[in-house]
């Protein structure tokens, strides 16, 4: 029962804990090094991902512009802008929605 409890207890805080590191994340992306560093990141595990595949596999498809880093970067930040955008328009959906049922009761 106690290590039960215990580890119940300890995927609660690892969840808490990524919840905090996700809102960090969040919130450092909406500044413009926040961006900077998100592009980095996506960069160095585009090249360590590809590192990986190599090293595990004799056979691999690859895009034909595999060593265009910067191009890579670009396309993926462009998904996440993309991705950010509807979420934000969905959001504005529903506060919209919101609003209008408080309206017609009114």
């Amino acid at each position: 029962d106690l290590q039960a409890t215990g580890a119940a207890e300890a995927v609660i805080v690892a969840g808490e804990a990524r919840a905090k590191s996700i809102k960090a994340v969040a919130e450092a992306l909406d500044s413009e090094r926040g961006t900077n560093a998100a592009s980095l990141a996506v960069a160095e595990n585009y090249v360590s991902a590809f590192g990986n595949l190599a090293k595990s596999s004799n056979t691999l498809l690859l895009p034909s512009n595999v060593g265009d880093v910067s191009s890579m970067v670009t396309q993926a930040m462009s998904i996440y802008k993309k991705l950010d955008t509807m979420k934000m328009e969905s959001n504005n959906d529903n506060n919209d929605a919101t609003t209008e049922g408080k309206s017609d009761k009114n």
